[in-house]
């Protein structure tokens, strides 16, 4: 299912009377089978995030908390978690529990390790739409460097866009942007973009 509107559709036309579209995807995360898991998770994602449905604070706190807990590099759908991620902070009443949440310390343990372009995208991504924020930019601050490091390293020019949006956001709409161009001009920003 790749258009909202048709995940949206289909969830409605399964849901038992009396039972929400999304609560039988909740209940598929429990499974043993990961790929089910994971599809699931996605398609949850989907339809909370693009159709008209908002998960309640308890059952998004939960699902933030189960996301958490599937960030880990050896997670061979950790794609299939970040994805959902993005999905789901394009919605601006998502982002508080998500920032709450231990979410970005697992994601920065994960950012430090060696992963690939499509997950450093990913993660940005997910940096980007929180540094949206003012309120999230002082702790987004953590993450110039290890995107400096990637960005020293990137080839793929997606990645290097999606860094560079995000300093300009954190430079933006951060309450003292001399911290943070001082944080990138430390890690010497400019030099890297100038080669």
């Amino acid at each position: 299912i790749e258009e909202a509107n048709v995940a949206e559709k289909e969830a409605n036309k399964e849901a038992p009377k009396g039972l929400s579209s999304w609560e039988p995807f909740l209940d598929l995360l429990n499974r043993p089978d990961e790929f089910i898991v994971n599809q699931s998770c996605l398609i949850l994602a989907k339809v909370i995030s693009c159709g008209h449905f908002r998960l309640d604070s308890k059952n998004l706190n939960w699902f933030i908390n189960w996301q958490v807990s599937q960030l880990l590099q050896s997670n061979t759908y950790l794609h299939t978690i970040l994805a959902s991620q993005q999905l789901m902070l394009r919605v601006p009443e998502y982002r508080a529990p998500f920032y709450n949440s231990t979410c970005l310390d697992k994601m920065l343990n994960i950012l430090s390790t060696r992963i690939s372009f499509q997950l450093q995208y990913q993660m940005v991504f997910c940096f980007w739409l929180l540094s949206f924020r003012t309120t999230y930019c002082f702790k987004l601050l953590d993450f110039v460097k290890p995107t400096a490091e990637i960005l020293r390293q990137a080839v793929k020019e997606k990645v290097i866009r999606i860094i560079l949006q995000f300093y300009r956001n954190l430079l933006t709409n951060h309450t003292a942007p001399r911290k943070a161009t001082k944080l990138m001009i430390q890690k010497k920003i400019q030099v890297m973009m100038n080669q």
